[in-house]
């Protein structure tokens, strides 16, 4: 860990600086940003020859120096690697319960189309509902824009079923 705030140091008089923490592999260097213009979005000579040698922009932080820079971004790098372990662990107790209630032959005719689409039971919408439907799950599940092609089938089955 190396303090590129030339020549400066460690003046605990200073106020907590700007540094650009930048990554390769398990490595971090940490730049002072003297003017804040990688804040900004802006360019910095030191970081373009980090980036040169092969290292990432990482992230931008502000600290004391750049070991303390650096021991925080590494801190909140591993409280990020835990919060999307326990969200993997989490998806994967929701597939494995899935998967135990999923049927051997599921068929799209046996459900209520107003429960997919999100409507009370035995109250018909209307033409512009349904349209107002479709046009929202189509944003949100359709595998042009990332969503399920599976849930995009179930919507597209329910609505063919009102129309």
């Amino acid at each position: 860990m190396t303090d590129f705030f030339n020549g400066l140091g460690n003046n605990s008089l200073l106020e907590n600086r700007c540094y650009a923490v930048m990554k390769k592999n398990d490595m971090y260097v940490a730049v002072h940003d003297v003017y804040n213009n990688l804040y900004a979005g802006g360019y910095n000579e030191q970081c373009q020859d980090f980036i040169d040698q092969g290292f990432i922009y990482w992230r931008t932080y502000w600290a004391i120096n750049s070991k303390s820079a650096i021991e925080s971004v590494k801190e909140l790098d591993n409280q990020e690697i835990n919060r999307l372990q326990s969200e993997i662990q989490r998806l994967h107790s929701e597939i494995a319960q899935l998967q135990h209630s999923r049927k051997t032959d599921f068929d799209f005719n046996n459900l209520d189309p107003l429960m997919v689409l999100g409507f009370e039971s035995g109250k018909i919408p209307t033409q512009a509902q349904l349209k107002q439907k479709k046009m929202k799950f189509s944003g949100l599940l359709h595998s042009d824009k990332g969503g399920s092609d599976f849930l995009m089938k179930l919507v597209n089955t329910a609505l063919s079923k009102l129309k």
